[in-house]
């Protein structure tokens, strides 16, 4: 992970903040909404007093990005079908966008934030992650005591810390980073075993999910990590080539003991299950084009796509009831119109300029690696998001993206050296 710098205790705090809001909203989003004005005001007040860098008070790109992002869903909430819906949709959008100008103005200065962010992120779902594991051990031995040994027809039953499997994986997809960051970089022995344990705990978290839409962009995201960091010019390319084969090698040995369902899994359209999923959606997509085509500006307001869907469903559809549109750019489209689909892409626009900038403008190699990371799984999220829709679905997963795109932009802004 490189060396870490003495630094004052305020931004090493505020660092912590950052990184354990996100994790409050896997049990109450309001709750955490305190803790972020809380930050926020305490970030204002440290900046107001200390007067840090003037030059560090300009925007980027990012920054105009996300406030776009919230207007948007500030204006499909105000002429929305349903206003009731629109409100609750609302509070995870503010959430995440005072959770990133708290970031932002809280520890902008210091550009290790990420390193200390991963290291707590590490931590606490290192352990989540084990528990996770351990529930479904003892699903399975509930379901061979009945006599059903595919628990691959009973995944949505399993429920870690009552969240859907699949959502529950995604955010231990986009968070693989964070143990990677010091398996790959860090000096210390021990931490570099213990970020491997904790890799395979979130490797193998993804692998029971038993989702296409996740082992693809798992693959997605190895094959950017392994790529991007084994072809860099560096002294310990080969070291990093050994730690990569280690990590499949452990990715390997975790599908052996679920290789029947996990086979399955890959299928894609071998079971009466898959073709009906991927038939539902493609069908779901299809009728959405109604819903877009009469509400072609700001659509039908933000949470409004489960109570509109049926409005607009032709009449030989069989399903009584779809809560989200699985997918979350044709779910972007049909609740925000054409002004949430501009404020989306240029989110994503300003992300990749930011990715950009940073690789370009800095000389340490460990930095870029850390860039790359975070990218890598970004694009993995993006790719999953075409499937599903738990950016949607699981405020935790949009409060972490948050954080990440705070750190790209004062990354940003000190490659440009604003």
């Amino acid at each position: 992970m490189g060396n870490l710098t003495r630094r004052p205790a305020w931004p090493v705090a505020l660092d912590v903040a950052a990184a354990l809001a996100p994790i409050l909203a896997l049990w109450r989003t309001a709750a955490v909404a305190l803790v972020v004005a809380a930050l926020l005001a305490i970030a204002l007040l440290r900046r107001l007093i200390l007067r840090e860098n003037p030059r560090m008070q300009r925007l980027v790109l990012l920054d105009a990005a996300a406030a776009v992002f919230l207007l948007s869903r500030l204006l499909s909430g105000c002429v929305g079908f349903y206003s009731a819906n629109s409100q609750a949709a609302l509070l995870p959008a503010w959430t995440a966008v005072g959770l990133y100008i708290a970031v932002r103005l809280a520890t902008r200065p210091h550009r290790q934030i990420i390193w200390t962010i991963s290291l707590v992120w590490l931590a606490v779902y290192a352990v989540l992650a084990l528990l996770t594991l351990l529930q479904f051990n003892l699903l399975q031995i509930m379901l061979d005591l009945v006599g059903f040994r595919q628990p691959i027809h009973f995944k949505y039953l399993f429920q870690p810390f009552g969240f859907y499997i699949n959502g529950w994986a995604t955010l231990f997809l986009f968070l693989l980073p964070a143990p990677l960051y010091c398996f790959y970089f860090h000096h210390q022995r021990w931490l570099q075993i213990a970020a491997f344990c904790a890799a395979v705990a979130f490797l193998a978290v993804v692998l029971i999910s038993f989702s296409r839409g996740l082992y693809l962009a798992l693959a997605l995201l190895l094959l950017l990590t392994c790529t991007g960091l084994c072809i860099s010019h560096s002294e310990l390319r080969r070291s990093r080539i050994r730690r990569s084969g280690l990590l499949l090698a452990a990715l390997a040995l975790l599908a052996i003991p679920i290789r029947e369902p996990a086979a399955a899994t890959l299928s894609f359209f071998r079971t009466v299950s898959q073709v009906r999923s991927a038939s539902g959606r493609v069908r779901i997509w299809a009728e959405s084009r109604h819903m877009l085509r009469e509400n072609p500006l700001v659509g039908v307001g933000a949470g409004n796509f489960a109570l509109c869907y049926p409005l607009y469903r032709s009449a030989a559809c069989e399903a009584a009831f779809v809560s989200r549109a699985f997918n979350s750019y044709v779910q972007i489209a049909c609740e925000g119109g054409a002004v949430a689909i501009a404020a989306f892409g240029a989110l994503v626009a300003a992300f990749l300029r930011a990715i950009r900038c940073r690789l370009q403008h800095r000389e340490n190699e460990l930095e870029r690696a850390a860039v790359w990371l975070w990218f890598s799984a970004t694009a993995a999220l993006l790719a999953r998001e075409i499937c599903y829709t738990d950016l949607f679905a699981f405020d935790a997963l949009v409060l972490h993206v948050f954080v990440v795109l705070a750190w790209a932009a004062a990354e940003e802004g000190d490659a440009r050296g604003i």
